[in-house]
């Protein structure tokens, strides 16, 4: 399958770069969110974190990143850009 352009682009790349440059663990934190139903509880028990440590950081994702989590367009992209083109898993990934 002939991957898209459009799909290359976007927030995934913010997200990556964020996690680079300032040691965050978005990337980890949303495939979580997303694999548990976008139930905070559940991905924070993936993570080993507490749900307020998994609350704040996707708050930070959308105030820092600009990435609206509401939008559910927008997730699912996001979704599938941390998945097939960063290769991102939850918590046993890389």
């Amino acid at each position: 399958m002939r991957e898209r352009r459009g799909l290359r682009a976007g927030a995934w790349r913010r997200v990556l770069a964020a996690d680079a440059e300032h040691g965050t663990d978005y990337a980890r934190t949303l495939v979580s969110w997303f694999d548990a139903g976008c139930d905070v509880a559940g991905a924070a028990r993936a993570l080993s974190v507490h749900p307020n440590t998994c609350r704040y950081r996707l708050r930070q994702v959308g105030r820092q990143l600009g990435i609206d989590l509401e939008d559910p367009d927008e997730r699912l992209v996001l979704w599938l850009q941390l998945r097939v083109l960063a290769e991102c898993s939850g918590p046993a990934g890389p």
